[in-house]
């Protein structure tokens, strides 16, 4: 319920810092939803390099997951179009991921 803002970080690039954006039970509710997600192409796993296939990176200690269709994610979805003031990306921002940073 609180208004959202941005604050310039850079404009070249361009980085922004968004305040008020989505709230800790919001997040809980998509972090839980791409943990339960069981489809293989969207259910968490070892984040992968390359343009085509699945090359894992030893590198690389992440894990992603996607939410496609949860109440939340829409919702985040649809704020963030508001806030960027087009409606031209609904088609292209499909789906929400989620990643994960394992320490190292």
């Amino acid at each position: 319920g609180l208004p959202v803002w941005l604050e310039v970080i850079s404009l070249s690039p361009r980085v922004f810092d968004i305040f008020n954006f989505f709230d800790r039970e919001e997040s809980a509710a998509i972090v839980d939803k791409a943990l339960k997600e069981t489809s293989e192409t969207h259910r968490m796993k070892r984040s992968s390099t390359g343009a085509s296939g699945y090359t894992v990176n030893s590198q690389r200690t992440s894990e992603n997951g996607f939410d496609t269709h949860g109440t939340q994610a829409q919702a985040v979805k649809h704020r963030c179009l508001n806030v960027l003031g087009t409606c031209l990306l609904h088609a292209m921002a499909r789906f929400l991921q989620v990643l994960y940073y394992a320490s190292v």
